[in-house]
C-alpha cells in the first residue's frame, strides 16, 4: 500500500473502533482467548490445533487498536523525516 491508502486504511479502522459493536468484538475475543487457555476438555490433537488458531486470531483482532497505532507513528516519523 502506497502512504495514501495506508493513512485511509488507519482511518476507516479508527471509524471502526469508535463503534460501540467494537467493544463487543473485544469482549468476545478477550473470552475467546481465556478459553482457549483451559485444556481440560481438549480430547484429541485436532481440537489443539483449533483452538491455537482461534486464540491466534482473537489475539489478531483484540491488537488491531494498537496495531493501528503503531502505524500511524511510523506514518508521522516518515514524514518528519521527509521534512
Amino acid at each position: 500500500m502506497d502512504r495514501e491508502e495506508l493513512e485511509k486504511y488507519c482511518d476507516e479502522l479508527r471509524d471502526v473502533f469508535a463503534r460501540p459493536g467494537w467493544q463487543w468484538v473485544i469482549a468476545e475475543c478477550e473470552s475467546a482467548i481465556k478459553d482457549a487457555d483451559n485444556i481440560d476438555n481438549i480430547s484429541d490433537e485436532k481440537t489443539l490445533f483449533f483452538r491455537r488458531g482461534e486464540k491466534s486470531m482473537a489475539r489478531l483482532i483484540a491488537s488491531l487498536p494498537d496495531q493501528v497505532i503503531s502505524l500511524e507513528e511510523q506514518l508521522e516519523d516518515e514524514e518528519g523525516n521527509e521534512e
